[in-house]
């Protein structure tokens, strides 16, 4: 099991803005349909946390995640996109890397993080389910936690 977190760039709340908490559950769906099983999960305006459990699979971890986040930053630029966004848009563009530019990268959505490795303990597991409950209380967003 592994402790992901996604964190918007500069922690804007890109997710929230766009109404964007569909995007996560449509991956989270490809997930599952992939066999992998999602344990608990938090979205918050600008960030996801998520409890996932990934079956052996001939994809690394990382290249899964990778691709996930593409899909979903494919989705909110688009969806930026079609509101006329353009400040936020030009925000995001301004914030890609130079080495990200010349692997063609327009836009900067997601903070670069890595995935935590597979937890050791169940009083682990139930620690990183506090530490999600915490994150949601303190942003008071009435969004449902789940754990599963």
């Amino acid at each position: 099991m592994f402790f992901i977190t996604f964190t918007c760039h500069k922690w804007l709340s890109l997710i929230d803005t766009i109404n964007g908490y569909d995007i996560i559950y449509k991956w989270f769906d490809h997930l599952k349909s992939k066999g992998h099983f999602i344990n608990g999960y938090v979205i918050m305006p600008n960030h996801v946390h998520a409890l996932i459990s990934f079956i052996n699979t001939t994809q690394s971890i990382n290249t899964i995640i990778g691709n996930g986040k593409r899909f979903m930053a494919c989705e909110i630029i688009s969806r930026f996109e079609k509101n006329n966004e353009t400040a936020l848009l030009g925000q995001l563009a301004g914030g890609v890397e130079a080495t990200r530019k010349t692997n063609k990268k327009l836009h900067a959505t997601w903070n670069t993080q890595l995935p935590r490795p597979c937890l050791s303990s169940l009083r682990e597991l139930a620690g990183r389910k506090q530490n999600v409950r915490q994150d949601t209380l303190l942003q008071r967003i009435a969004r449902p936690i789940s754990f599963f």
